[in-house]
């Protein structure tokens, strides 16, 4: 039992998920907000939405202007709002370890353009991994963008409603929010990229292919997921928002980060 227990414990550190001590199971917003440490995941929760909306809520955040709070009445003709996950995660590892993020349901968003985005399999990064090895002088790094998602632009807004149970009285009154109440939720327009848009993957990956051409970074025609310069001996496999960099020469790589 005490090797089963110290399995299950390393798992869910790598897992970040949070969990009850005594039962193993999986705990959602709703719960932590009951426990000990109520206070800290309700902060951070305001911390989330002031990083979602222009910041002026949350514990020194910095906004991103994803979504805006509208009244019904904003909401423009045939366009239908999804709804809001909660995701709760406990990162040990970061300097404020209570994690809450917002998830639009990305099953409700019907979205007319492309979707798909190209992204590296676990071939292209075993053959890049053997190339390090393989290549004299070659070094091996990963790194990802932080809030990836977070500042893509969309020409097409989306809808989501948010429950009210969710934002405490310094945020409906940061927002002015009490006159937008409909059956207990309130309409936010998505203006920007954002987990859970099925949109937002392909959104990120063009803005990143615009970002990096005029450097000479440009993706592999026929192996998807792998980028090259086109002098420097620095090449990349992407998934989402991370890379794993082959580069020979700190100065190369610096060029690319």
């Amino acid at each position: 039992n005490n090797l089963r227990t110290e399995h299950v414990d390393q798992r869910q550190h790598f897992i970040n998920s949070v969990t009850d001590p005594i039962t193993g199971a999986s705990l959602e917003y709703r719960h932590l907000i009951k426990g000990e440490d109520a206070a800290k995941w309700k902060q951070a929760n305001i911390n989330e939405i002031g990083r979602l909306t222009d910041g002026r809520v949350g514990n020194g955040v910095v906004g991103t202007n994803t979504i805006k709070f509208i009244p019904l009445s904003a909401l423009p003709a045939g366009r239908k709002p999804t709804y809001l996950r909660v995701c709760a995660n406990y990162r040990p590892q970061k300097a404020d370890p209570y994690r809450i993020r917002y998830t639009c349901g990305g099953d409700r968003v019907d979205y007319p353009g492309t979707t798909t985005t190209p992204g590296a399999d676990m071939t292209t990064v075993k053959l890049l991994l053997n190339s390090t090895i393989s290549t004299e002088g070659a070094r091996f790094m990963c790194t990802d963008v932080k809030d990836f998602y977070l500042n893509t632009e969309m020409d097409r807004y989306e809808y989501m409603w948010i429950p009210v149970h969710l934002l405490d009285d310094e945020v409906i009154a940061a927002y002015d929010i009490a006159g937008m109440i409909v059956n207990g939720r309130v309409l936010v327009e998505i203006q920007k990229g954002m987990y859970g848009l099925p949109q937002a993957g392909r959104l990120a990956y063009d803005k990143l292919v615009k970002q990096l051409a005029p450097h000479g970074y440009h993706p592999c025609a026929r192996t998807p997921g792998l980028w090259k310069h086109i002098t420097h001996p620095v090449s990349f496999c992407l998934v989402v928002d991370n890379f794993g960099i082959k580069y020979v020469g700190k100065q190369h790589v610096d060029h690319l980060l």
